[in-house]
């Protein structure tokens, strides 16, 4: 087992496709460059790379994650949706324990609604910065502070066998 991003060269290569998005507006259940939020993002880039299969309208099933209020529909996304399309049996997603292991590549999930579910999604590079879509913004580039940090709530690896 070991990390996808370990490899220097997919490390390369997912910062040339993060270049790409880099700019896009926000846009609630958006799903393209002209506009995308951040969980469709996650969703893209992972198909764009090949290691998702199918389509995105396939593959992301949630119809209104934001909006919901109990059901962690964002971490579902992932847990259950991600997992069913993964291009190759040898990617798996693996629970990240804390976030002080954060390594390139992992996909971070924050809490920053008062009821404590998940409603918003980033990836970490290293040294502190993440790569997110913000509501009222666009695609960029962040530094994971310490009011970003204290709000992961769940971060995932993807891993190969």
């Amino acid at each position: 087992m070991k990390p996808y991003f370990e490899d220097k060269h997919n490390q390369e290569e997912f910062l040339k496709l993060l270049d790409t998005w880099k700019g896009v507006p926000y846009e609630h259940m958006g799903e393209s460059k002209s506009g995308i939020d951040c969980s469709k993002l996650l969703g893209k880039l992972l198909l764009e790379m090949g290691i998702l299969n199918g389509n995105l309208e396939k593959v992301y099933k949630a119809p209104d994650w934001y909006l919901s209020s109990k059901k962690e529909v964002l971490l579902e996304f992932v847990n259950l949706t991600l997992k069913e399309h993964l291009n190759k049996k040898d990617f798996y997603f693996m629970k990240i324990p804390t976030p002080n292991e954060l390594r390139f590549g992992d996909f971070l999930f924050f809490a920053i609604a008062s009821s404590g579910v998940c409603n918003h999604s980033a990836i970490y590079l290293g040294e502190e910065r993440i790569f997110h879509c913000l509501t009222n913004r666009h695609c960029c580039y962040d530094q994971l502070n310490f009011s970003w940090k204290k709000r992961i709530a769940w971060a995932y690896r993807l891993m190969l066998w």
